[in-house]
């Protein structure tokens, strides 16, 4: 990951770091049955998401993307769930793996996700984005 700063001279790896750890940390909390805890985390995780994707351009997008790889499921779901508009046929496909693993928790949260998406009622961490000339996520 590049040293990229966004308006604010934050660094891309801060902010990405920041999603990350809040993201384990809602996990875990859900998966603990604190949902208020939960709630927290989730809620900074959102900010960091919102910073990701509009304020650091492909780069910001790209470094949610590499969470599609992740061990934990909830963290896959997590960042597909935050890229599906821009890259719907790698988030979709990730969302749809988790579902079907019955894993109780990351499975009913892949399926609420992708019912919302297909509805056109999912919602996007500071809304829609809108990609640069030449950038695609897409595979061919």
């Amino acid at each position: 990951m590049k040293a990229v700063q966004n308006r604010n001279q934050r660094l891309l790896t801060d902010v990405f770091a920041e999603y990350v750890k809040n993201l384990e940390l809602y996990l875990l909390a859900h998966r603990e049955r604190r949902f208020v805890d939960g709630n927290k985390y989730v809620d900074k995780a959102y900010k960091a998401a919102v910073d990701l994707r509009h304020n650091f351009g492909q780069e910001g997008r790209d470094a949610i993307l590499t969470l599609l790889e992740h061990p934990d499921a909830g963290m896959r779901s997590s960042a597909a769930s935050d890229s599906l508009d821009f890259a719907t046929e790698r988030a979709t496909r990730v969302l749809e793996e988790v579902e079907k693993a019955n894993q109780p928790f990351e499975g009913m949260a892949a399926q609420y996700c992708l019912k919302e998406w297909r509805e056109g009622r999912k919602q996007f961490p500071g809304g829609p984005v809108t990609l640069e000339p030449g950038e695609t996520y897409e595979t061919s």
